[in-house]
């Protein structure tokens, strides 16, 4: 039994988790096109496909996101270990009661919405919507629901992530636009919601945000998903100076 937790970049509800029905569609693709659509037994028919023909079949699935949608393969709710969706179980407070600290990085999507070329409206709510695809969520079709996300991330560069680098937009007009939106769907609100529960059941909780750069990262990174990993693990050396301090500090914490 876990006795405390430590939430980096992710919470219960950042991963859509679905019904199995809602992959059916994309395993019967991948089953057509490594060639098992006509056995007896699809699955087992997959486990002897080898590795390259697989990773093929997968990247032709990964390359069709208005299709498949963004993230074809998920989380599925198998009624044991995960019995009903994470969002409908948090939302009742059916989480662990155990001390956790839960925190992102400033920068969470920017990795995310690369290397798409986000230009207009139409590309920004196209890119947004096909990471819902096939899930049963109009939220970017919906005109209310685009108009109010208008309102709160508007098309200003200097607003939008990687935060604090200006007028630079990088991968087209309104890719900061993007990075701010998708940082805040599925981590920012995410852990925000996840802290309300936890304080709401009077667990223990603690919460940061990880600001500092790595080493290294593109400009258009900023601070991104995963960079806190080499604080947490300690990656420097007495040698790297205030880095080595701020890793000190990160590893205490853990």
């Amino acid at each position: 039994m876990a006795y405390d937790q430590i939430l980096q970049s992710g919470t219960t509800t950042s991963v859509p988790t679905l019904p199995k029905e809602k992959y059916q569609g994309n395993y019967d693709a991948l089953v057509e096109t490594v060639g098992c659509s006509s056995a007896s037994s699809t699955f087992e028919c997959l486990r002897t496909v080898d590795r390259d023909t697989l990773i093929n079949a997968t990247n032709v699935i990964f390359g069709q996101p208005s299709v498949y949608g963004s993230r074809p393969w998920g989380v599925t709710i198998d009624g044991d270990v995960i019995p009903a969706s994470p969002s409908i179980l948090t939302a009742q407070g059916k989480i662990a009661k155990i001390p956790v600290i839960v925190g992102n990085v400033l920068d969470e999507g920017t990795i995310f919405v690369k290397p798409n070329t986000i230009a207009t409206d139409a590309d920004l709510f196209g890119f947004l919507e096909n990471d819902y695809r096939n899930r049963n969520a109009t939220f970017f079709t919906n005109s209310t629901s685009m108009n109010m996300l208008s309102i709160l991330y508007p098309n200003d560069p200097t607003l939008g992530s990687p935060f604090g680098s200006g007028n630079t937009t990088f991968f087209g007009a309104q890719f900061k636009r993007g990075a701010a939106i998708y940082g805040d769907i599925h981590f920012q609100s995410a852990r925000r919601n996840f802290l309300n529960v936890a304080v709401a059941k009077g667990m223990k909780a603690w919460s940061y945000i990880h600001n500092q750069t790595t080493p290294g990262n593109a400009a258009w990174q900023g601070v991104f998903h995963t960079g806190e990993i080499p604080y947490v693990f300690m990656k420097f050396a007495p040698a790297d100076g205030q880095l080595y301090t701020l890793a000190q500090q990160v590893l205490n914490y853990w």
